[in-house]
């Protein structure tokens, strides 16, 4: 690996060969916070077993390696989540048809 990458285009790239080591997509993410140090690091996993476990998912359509990165942060950095609009509650708007928003007790869940 060229010696002259920053420390956060090595992590992704030490990412990314771990997932095509493990037969998956060669692509890999990382975090980094302003000064270039890596915050959390992922890999895809969209080829491997389903698993949910230790901070990261398999096997499932949201198994990307940026994904992993995010659950991969011990915490979110100062100024990532915001809860300070009008609407701070933590409750997620259901998008209905026709770019209509209307909030849902079970914002997020499926219905067959």
């Amino acid at each position: 690996m060229p010696a002259d990458l920053s420390a956060g285009w090595q992590a992704a790239l030490e990412e990314a060969w771990a997932a095509y080591g493990a037969g998956s997509y060669a692509i890999g993410a990382c975090i980094v916070d302003a000064r270039g140090q890596v915050l959390a690091r992922g890999r895809n996993r969209l080829n491997e077993p389903r698993a949910a476990h230790g901070g990261v998912i398999g096997g499932h359509d949201l198994a990307h390696a940026e994904i992993n990165a995010l659950l991969n942060l011990p915490a979110p950095p100062p100024g990532l989540l915001r809860l300070d609009g009008p609407d701070h509650r933590g409750t997620l708007p259901a998008v209905r048809g026709r770019g209509q928003h209307e909030r849902h007790p079970r914002a997020g869940v499926r219905r067959a």
